[in-house]
């Protein structure tokens, strides 16, 4: 009852649109952003894409039953959905405070150089990506910090490369002798 590319829990505007789900179910329904919307510096806040956040607390059959039309369209992907958190919740779903409230968004592989890039906006992303969120230091100048050619040469010395790709990870990202 499906084909090959169509959205499981990530959902372009279009299958959005198909499901007509009810205002409960729309408060499951959270931006989803892709590598396309990130630049050097900033987010675009148009994104393409619609996740279907559920938690752990999914894998309860019970959670489910508010969101009737959410459960439908899960229901039609069960023989390939392999989450942890079967049958209904996302594969290690992150606690939503990481993709709340202003934040850095770290591309862990960027060609050529490293991408940092700031957002002030409730932003889900994926596992690819890591986000920073301190108290300790202005975002905005941290992630033009981030962005120089100073840090790229560090990452390039001390981080890990795949050819001129920057592989970012979160142990030489924590190094960065930032005062």
């Amino acid at each position: 009852g499906f084909k090959v590319g169509n959205g499981v829990f990530a959902l372009n505007n279009l299958e959005l649109e198909h499901l007509q789900l009810n205002q409960k179910e729309l408060g499951l329904i959270k931006p989803y952003f892709t590598t396309e919307q990130f630049t050097r510096l900033y987010a675009k806040t148009d994104n393409a894409f619609w996740l279907i956040y559920t938690d752990s607390s999914f894998k309860k059959l019970d959670t489910i039953k508010p969101y009737p039309n959410i459960k439908s369209h899960l229901d039609k992907f069960a023989k390939v959905i392999t989450s942890d958190n079967y049958p209904y919740g996302l594969h290690r779903a992150r606690e939503e405070r990481f993709f709340q409230n202003e934040k850095i968004i770290v591309q862990r592989k960027c060609p050529g150089r490293p991408i940092f890039t700031y957002a002030n906006f409730d932003t889900y992303v994926s596992a690819t990506f890591f986000l920073i969120q301190t108290e300790r230091a202005n975002l905005k100048y941290l992630t033009a910090l981030l962005n120089s050619k100073l840090i790229a040469f560090w990452l390039r010395s001390k981080g890990k490369m795949q050819g001129n790709n920057y592989q970012i990870d979160k142990e030489p990202l924590l190094e960065i002798p930032i005062a």
